[in-house]
């Protein structure tokens, strides 16, 4: 038997695992990120559809209802656009 014969079991190369890493903990950075956003927007929902004596039936909004509808907006463009956002899976 020479040593050929015994081929040791393939192994990562560094480069391999390190890419792997930062691959495994931008997706759990973005995963904290649309967590976080998904909270927020359900927090403001909640806001906007509280009864609020400076909001009037005709439809118009109090200032803060208004501000909470913008950051709903403002939320929602930002998940969007992490869900959007082109994977990088060869940078490191």
């Amino acid at each position: 038997m020479t040593s050929s014969d015994h081929t040791a079991p393939a192994v990562p190369a560094l480069d391999d695992i390190a890419r792997d890493q930062h691959r495994d903990i931008t997706v759990q950075a973005e995963c904290q990120r649309l967590q976080a956003l998904e909270d927020a927007i359900a927090y403001r929902r909640a806001r906007v559809s509280a009864p609020c004596p400076d909001c009037t039936a005709s439809g118009h909004m109090c200032d803060d209802h208004a501000c909470d509808l913008n950051l709903i907006a403002a939320y929602q463009r930002t998940a969007i656009a992490i869900l959007n956002a082109p994977r990088q899976t060869n940078a490191l």
